[in-house]
C-alpha cells in the first residue's frame, strides 16, 4: 500500500524501496496532537504507513513533565513498563522529518527495539526505532510512569503545547 502511494505520488522507486519502521508512543499516535506531521505526504515530506497498534517489548519509563506536557521515554530499559503506541512504515523523507520534530540528536536520541504489533497472532517482535530522552534528572524520575500516552483533558499534568503555540525567547 504504501509503495503503490509512493509511486503515485512521484516519488521514485529507488527512494521507495528505503524504508524502515518507528514506534511512536506520544503525540506522534492517531488523535494526538502531531499527528499530522507523520501523515502529511509529498515531496520532501516523506510517506508513512500504519502498521498497527504496538507495545514494546521492553519497559521503560514513559512520563509527561515541562511546561508544555511533552511525553518523554527515558532511556532507562527494563525500568517503568511496556510502552502502548503504534508502529509506521517510513521512508527516509518521513524520517528526517520526525527526527527534526524530536530534535534528534541534540533532544533525544534513537535507537531500534523490539515491538510486538497488537494483531500479530504469533507475538513475532519487529525492530522499529523509539526516540529516546537522555538528558533526565533525578526529579523526573520521581513522577508518575504512564504505559500510554493520551492529550487527554484530565490528565494530571496538563494538555500538551505545540511548538508553534509555545512562549519564544526574547533573544530569538
Amino acid at each position: 500500500m504504501l509503495i503503490s502511494r509512493l509511486l503515485t505520488l512521484g516519488f521514485p522507486q529507488s527512494a521507495i524501496m528505503e524504508t524502515t519502521q518507528v514506534f511512536v508512543y506520544g503525540t506522534l499516535k492517531r488523535g494526538e496532537p502531531n499527528h499530522g506531521w507523520m501523515m502529511k505526504t509529498g515531496p520532501g515530506q516523506g510517506c508513512a504507513e500504519l502498521l498497527g497498534s504496538a507495545r514494546t517489548c521492553r519497559p521503560f519509563p514513559l512520563l509527561v513533565a515541562g511546561p508544555y506536557n511533552i511525553p518523554y521515554c527515558l532511556d532507562r530499559p527494563g525500568e517503568g513498563h511496556r510502552i502502548f503506541g503504534e508502529v509506521y512504515r517510513v521512508d527516509a523523507d518521513k524520517m528526517k522529518r520526525l527526527d527534526e520534530l524530536e530534535a534528534y540528536p541534540k533532544h533525544y536520541n534513537r535507537r531500534q527495539e523490539d515491538v510486538i504489533i497488537s494483531d500479530d497472532p504469533e507475538d513475532t517482535p519487529v525492530k522499529a526505532w523509539i526516540y529516546l530522552w537522555e538528558n533526565y534528572t533525578d526529579e523526573h524520575l520521581r513522577l508518575k510512569l504512564i504505559d500510554n500516552y493520551t492529550n487527554d483533558v484530565s490528565s494530571e499534568s496538563g494538555r500538551y503545547v505545540p511548538k508553534e503555540l509555545r512562549e519564544k525567547p526574547a533573544w530569538s
